[in-house]
């Protein structure tokens, strides 16, 4: 049976989470859509062959420092992002409660 999956360990000159954005965006599908087929049984599985996996490029910044850099900025942002989506969250349900009690549904 071939291998249907792969693993991957990053290097050690490389930041893990730096790719995260790259997997959340599918960077790297968007590359690889012109070499996927399908299998012969419409199976719903998609081939690849290693060599066009590999092919790929991530633009990465070489130094360690500045992929790290990057990543923390990134993370930094997502979690500003997080924060003002709970706060409106909380905003929006104060607003909804202020509506209830200024106008008050009548029950038959």
């Amino acid at each position: 049976m071939p291998n249907a999956f792969y693993s991957f360990e990053f290097m050690k000159d490389y930041v893990p989470e730096f790719f995260n954005g790259y997997f959340e965006l599918n960077y790297h599908g968007k590359q690889l859509a012109k070499y996927i087929t399908s299998g012969a049984r419409s199976d719903g599985l998609l081939n690849i062959s290693a060599d066009d996996f590999f092919s790929i490029i991530l633009p990465t910044p070489v130094k360690r420092e500045e992929q790290q850099k990057t990543s923390d900025c990134l993370s930094s942002l997502d979690e500003v992002i997080n924060l003002q989506t709970q706060k409106l969250d909380t905003l929006k349900a104060h607003k909804k409660g202020l509506m209830q009690q200024l106008f008050p549904q009548e029950v038959d």
